[in-house]
């Protein structure tokens, strides 16, 4: 027995024919031969000639005669499974004997592959980096391979090490050899603001004259409103009976737009509230309603109050504070008070214009 196979090396996913032959060396014919195929587990029938006498990997020879021969030729697929070679045996069986012949088909692997390395999470408005590998899996040289990036919506291109020879985002390399490799790094600039969890979805692929492959990345974005509050006041010290302004100032620096700000003051007892700068006041607090801060943005609040009369020197504290549904900020700012310029001379002009306007003593009491 005899066994041929035709082409070797085979590439993966291709046809393979083999060929049998059976030949009777005796000075007497052979009767009922038996010829058994034992495929190899990536290679799959498609037929043969004669057909099989029983399933596909079965023939029954009626009989050979002295010096002659036959033979069987099977087509088949080979399967694309990564495998470096397929082995077929096939056998026979006589009345007077039996024999085996092997045949070992090494298998062409046109195979490249690409990997892409990416973070799972980014912040709005960082730098988003990537990392490509290429292989040639396979044994056998590929040429003309071409990678191409499709980048991520909500992202600007900053670098890559090699530079993309066209635009910013493919690569050509003429030949790879089998067990070659290399990694190609991408530098990516993420949008600001972004809403918390967008996706960032990047895919790349790479081609060559004989093989493809391609790899997606997911990265989510990380963000959130930071609110900031700050607040100033004018004069400081201030002279009781005076005008005294607050200046409030809120800033989202975060990555996340803010969403239904409230801003809350809290005023002293010293103080006649005469302007709010559209804000609502309830007791000894002013409360504003933004409904959007955006990211990067401010708003300014102005507070006007008159500071009530007191005849003694006082500190007076106010307290404010800016929060949303992921935010929270607070401040407080220190007022010094002083009294009028009257201690010391009861009887003077200052002292009678300080009683009439406070009401606490009348006019002729001092005439």
């Amino acid at each position: 027995m005899e066994k041929t196979d035709y082409p070797d090396p085979v590439s993966a996913g291709g046809e393979l024919t083999y060929t049998i032959w059976i030949n009777n060396t005796g000075d007497a014919p052979a009767y009922n031969i038996t010829v058994h195929e034992e495929y190899d587990a990536n290679f799959t029938f498609i037929s043969s000639s004669p057909p099989p006498t029983t399933g596909n990997n079965q023939w029954l020879i009626p009989v050979i005669e002295a010096g002659g021969s036959f033979s069987i030729v099977i087509n088949g697929l080979v399967a694309d499974n990564g495998e470096d070679y397929i082995l077929n045996t096939a056998s026979f069986t006589y009345e007077f004997g039996e024999g085996v012949a092997e045949e070992t088909t090494a298998v062409i692997k046109k195979s490249i592959e690409i990997a892409k390395s990416a973070p799972l999470y980014v912040s709005a408005g960082s730098l988003l980096n990537y990392t490509i590998t290429y292989t040639n899996t396979g044994n056998v040289e590929l040429s003309n391979i071409t990678i191409t990036e499709t980048y991520p919506s909500n992202t600007t291109f900053v670098s890559a090490n090699p530079t993309p020879d066209n635009g910013n985002n493919i690569w050509h390399i003429d030949s790879l050899l089998p067990g070659e490799s290399g990694t190609i790094t991408i530098t990516l600039l993420v949008d600001s603001p972004l809403p918390n969890n967008t996706l960032l979805i990047n895919y790349v692929e790479i081609t060559s004259n004989e093989t493809i492959d391609n790899a997606t990345s997911i990265t989510y974005v990380q963000s959130s409103p930071h609110l900031l509050i700050g607040k100033t006041d004018y004069p400081d010290p201030v002279e009781a009976g005076n005008q005294l302004t607050y200046t409030i100032n809120v800033t989202n620096d975060g990555n996340e737009n803010a969403y239904d700000v409230i801003v809350t003051d809290v005023f002293d007892a010293l103080l006649n509230i005469t302007y709010t700068d559209g804000g609502t006041i309830n007791g000894n607090e002013i409360t504003w309603n933004a409904p959007l801060l955006r990211a990067g943005e401010s708003i300014q609040l102005t507070i006007i109050a008159t500071v009530k009369y007191i005849d003694y020197e006082a500190t007076i504290q106010n307290y404010v504070n800016a929060t949303c549904n992921k935010s929270y900020a607070e401040y407080t700012e220190t007022t010094t008070i002083t009294p009028p310029p009257y201690m010391g001379a009861t009887n003077s002009w200052n002292y009678k214009r300080w009683c009439w306007w406070s009401c606490a003593c009348k006019w002729s009491d001092y005439i």
